[in-house]
């Protein structure tokens, strides 16, 4: 029948199926949202094409939201004006929010799929001219299209926050890689462990002054086992500032700027 033609075109065409269900809501960073739109971008790299998710989220309290996704890494984003206008050199820093955004790259995505609602009318192979500027774990980025230019502010999210929020079924996808606005997980860890490294070192050194006057006769050299001490206290914050240099340097490998 005419009807069951219809549905078997649907269905072919829908190639790819949303994590979140159109029509599923959630509540994310205390917003409570509903996801009407789907769709997937992708921009073409030295020859490698690079695809990911956006999601359209709606409610008539805060407005229009997106969830992006790519690799298991998820953004929360919306709109903002804390950027008066286009960049005037892609390659720039920008100020908002008081945090310096560096450039991470520019692209032209272009749309490949799209279900569901949109605020603006979409369709397959639209493209648009992409900026992104990231200071973690936040991500600014400007899209002009048909002459008309959009910043929006996106805020890297773990993968359990969206699947807590929306109750979807299994566990969340690992996150591949490192991306581009990902929080270094060792950062903090390092500038804490470098200030235990200076409260132990210097009670150290105290104890071996105390135990050096204290000797008969007297040292006025410092014990070996002082310097052995030092030593290894010094090497978990230099493990941790290794660890979060290399991580650095992941995340810039897959910008303009590697």
């Amino acid at each position: 029948t005419p009807e069951v033609k219809i549905l078997q075109e649907y269905n072919k065409k829908l190639t790819h199926t949303p994590i979140i269900p159109l029509g599923r809501r959630g509540k994310v960073r205390g917003e409570q949202i509903e996801c009407i739109g789907y769709m997937r971008r992708t921009i073409t790299v030295e020859g490698d094409q690079y695809t990911w998710s956006e999601y359209v989220l709606w409610s008539p309290y805060v407005g229009y939201r997106w969830l992006t996704e790519y690799d298991g890494h998820w953004n929360y984003v919306k709109t903002t004006n804390a950027v008066a206008r286009a960049p005037k050199s892609a390659s720039g820093a920008i100020k908002a929010y008081g945090l310096s955004f560096r450039h991470f790259q520019s692209s032209t995505p272009e749309v490949t799929f799209v279900l569901g609602e949109f605020p603006w009318i979409v369709r397959r192979g639209s493209k648009a001219r992409a900026y992104d500027y990231v200071s973690p774990p936040f991500m600014l980025s400007g899209e002009e299209e048909e002459g008309e230019f959009t910043w929006s502010l996106g805020e890297y999210t773990s993968p359990a926050t969206i699947w807590q929020a929306f109750l979807l079924p299994g566990n969340p996808r690992t996150p591949v890689g490192v991306f581009a606005n990902q929080p270094c997980p060792y950062a903090l860890k390092a500038g804490r462990m470098w200030g235990m490294f200076g409260a132990l070192a210097g009670a150290n050194v105290v104890l071996a002054i105390l135990a050096q006057m204290m000797a008969k006769p007297p040292s006025t050299s410092p014990g070996c086992c002082t310097i052995v001490s030092l030593l290894a206290l010094a090497a978990w914050p230099i493990a941790t500032q290794v660890m979060s240099s290399q991580f650095e340097t992941q995340r810039w490998a897959e910008s303009e700027h590697a």
